[in-house]
């Protein structure tokens, strides 16, 4: 249950317990939230539902291999959910079922926040250990630094759709 999610990310106010929530929009009541939980090595989503009586659970993500999540990110046109895991130094993807599971970016330092362009079909990532900002197309082609100088120790990435 959510209630219960609360109660525990609430014990552990002092640790790096929950890297990262994002809110997902989808038509109608499958809006939700997905989110990072390094603790917990998880991947889970929280369906927000408009029916305020209606109970919502914290589900995990049906995913492999997950050590360390750090970052999460959505591809709203394919319907990939993307995450950074600090532990392997590597960006992965899959469907919210958990299918489609792959690799995407490896060969990082220690990649954090990310943020997917849905539009321009790119992938955006911050890389603590580089001092680096990155962005390869969503498949992990086209690999391309983008900040290298000046930079130090970058958490997170939002990208401004609106403005460019």
């Amino acid at each position: 249950m959510i209630d219960s999610f609360k109660a525990e990310t609430t014990k552990q106010k002092n640790s790096n317990h929950i890297a990262n929530i994002i809110f997902v929009p989808f038509l109608g009541s499958s809006a939700r939230l997905l989110l990072a939980d390094r603790t917990q090595q998880e991947l889970y989503q929280i369906p927000l539902l408009s029916d305020s009586s209606a109970s919502t659970t914290a589900t995990a993500l049906p995913l492999n291999s997950v050590r360390r999540p750090q970052g999460v990110a959505f591809d709203p046109v394919m319907k990939y959910v993307y995450w950074s895991d600090g532990s392997r130094d590597e960006i992965f993807r899959a469907f919210l079922n958990g299918s489609a599971q792959e690799q995407v970016v490896d060969q990082l330092g220690s990649p954090d926040g990310i943020a997917v362009d849905s539009v321009g079909r790119n992938l955006y990532w911050t890389d603590r250990t580089s001092n680096r900002i990155e962005v390869a197309k969503l498949d992990g082609s086209f690999r391309k630094t983008l900040v290298y100088e000046n930079l130090y120790d970058p958490v997170d990435i939002v990208l401004d759709m609106e403005n460019g």
